[in-house]
């Protein structure tokens, strides 16, 4: 919105024409009491079109397609519960890297401030409850005001475009219409923060890995995808001649009718060749990859010495995430899929240690199991009656185990000598292998 002499616009006129010059062209959501002075801004705005929903998950999930399409998204909700059914949405968007512009109608500037008991409130007099709650989600927040909005305006959208997340701007009624001065000059894609320590290591990784490698291969996950680099993976993968294979976020990324591309990477899961080319590779190029559960349940079996990782954030480890334990690959108990097994009336699963095994202990206080000795591994079965706890008579908390599944070892209602901890506590885990902890 350059101009040559600086005039005055509004603040709704103002975020308006950032998000335009971003790239939004449309903005989902639904009206409500507290957003309805800037819902009249959008309907207004030449360049922008309005799109009412149903109710705001669908807005959200709407705005997620369409920000993965386009580029960025944006979307309106009401104060209170408006907001709070996009939650979801953008908790999505948060975990895959998906950048929305959260505008949120909210109280005037006065109510807030005298905390007047309101509406779609706690009746508190808080107002910051579910600013509070956005800030698990997203990346950065503001409430605007006719003072911050010039800098806070190109803050949030700049958070919003460099880390493809994303963030919240409460928009008071009363402020939308107050007038603030016109930048002068156009809101620009801000470009990407490269680090010299980075590239750096970056350097050094690819001399002493690259250098000699005779299986070099390339793993790509969503992240190329949120940075529009589709292009430049497909060239490097032609100049080099490397194999490329995807997780299941990275489909989409690459033609996979090119030669270069081998498959979908999965863990254990994946076909017997694109395993060969992944945990085969001396040198393994991991462009935007992100480990967790859905890598197979946790079978990735990839060393992380042979890895060299480009990613927008600290990447997480394959060997931190999935432990190269006997599980990695399929245990005896863990042939079917899903990989459950029902013997003997109950159910057994493989579950993946939360630590490798050569300094894993079970999670009772003492660092040992019921029984006194050291956890046996992921698959601890509890089946054998020489491996079960002995009762313990001193009493203060019932055992846990439903008398029809229980295989701890110990009699219906029973007692245990240490309660067991809460959820939230480091280390819990409750039930492991039809074994009580």
């Amino acid at each position: 919105m350059a101009t040559s002499s600086r005039g005055t616009t509004t603040v709704g006129e103002l975020l308006l024409s950032r998000l335009y010059d971003l790239g939004v062209r449309h903005v989902f959501g639904l009206p409500g009491d507290y957003n309805m002075d800037f819902l009249d801004q959008i309907e207004a705005f030449d360049g922008i079109e309005w799109v009412g929903s149903c109710n705001e998950l669908n807005a959200g999930y709407s705005a997620d397609g369409y920000a993965r399409l386009g580029g960025v998204a944006a979307i309106l909700t009401t104060f209170g519960p408006g907001e709070l059914s996009a939650v979801n949405a953008l908790a999505g968007a948060m975990a895959e890297s998906v950048p929305i512009v959260s505008i949120v109608g909210g109280p005037t500037e006065e109510i807030m401030r005298q905390r007047t008991s309101m509406h779609h409130s706690l009746a508190d007099g808080d107002f910051e409850h579910w600013v509070r709650v956005a800030r698990e989600v997203t990346v950065a927040q503001t409430s605007l005001t006719p003072q911050n909005a010039l800098v806070e305006v190109d803050r949030v959208l700049t958070e919003c475009w460099s880390q493809q997340r994303p963030v919240y701007v409460r928009m008071p009624g009363d402020v939308a219409h107050a007038e603030v001065a016109e930048p002068a000059r156009q809101f620009a894609r801000p470009e990407p923060v490269v680090s010299p320590g980075q590239l750096d290591a970056f350097a050094s990784a690819a001399r002493r890995l690259l250098a000699g490698a005779e299986r070099p291969a390339m793993l790509v996950g969503n992240l190329p995808i949120r940075f529009h680099l589709g292009a430049a993976v497909t060239a490097l993968a032609t100049e080099r001649n490397w194999p490329v294979a995807a997780q299941s976020l990275g489909r989409g990324l690459l033609d996979e009718s090119d030669p270069h591309y081998v498959g979908a990477y999965n863990g254990g899961d994946s076909v017997d060749e694109v395993r060969a080319v992944v945990e085969g590779a001396d040198a393994l190029v991991c462009v935007g990859t992100t480990f967790f559960d859905w890598d197979g349940l946790f079978t990735a079996d990839i060393a992380v010495d042979r890895v060299i990782s480009l990613h927008a954030t600290p990447p997480s480890s394959p060997a931190r995430v999935s432990p190269r334990s006997p599980c990695r690959r399929r245990c005896a108990a863990c042939t079917r899929s899903p990989r459950t097994v029902r013997r003997s009336g109950h159910v057994r699963r493989c579950w993946p240690p939360s630590r490798p095994h050569s300094t894993r202990r079970a999670t009772s206080r003492s660092g040992r199991n019921g029984s006194g000795r050291r956890s046996s591994g992921c698959c601890a079965r509890g089946t054998s009656s020489s491996r079960r706890p002995a009762p313990r008579p001193s009493a203060r908390r019932r055992c846990a185990c439903p008398p029809t599944s229980r295989s701890c070892g110990r009699p219906s209602g029973a007692r245990s000598a240490t309660p067991p901890r809460p959820p939230s506590e480091p280390g819990w885990r409750h039930r492991i292998g039809g074994r009580c902890w």
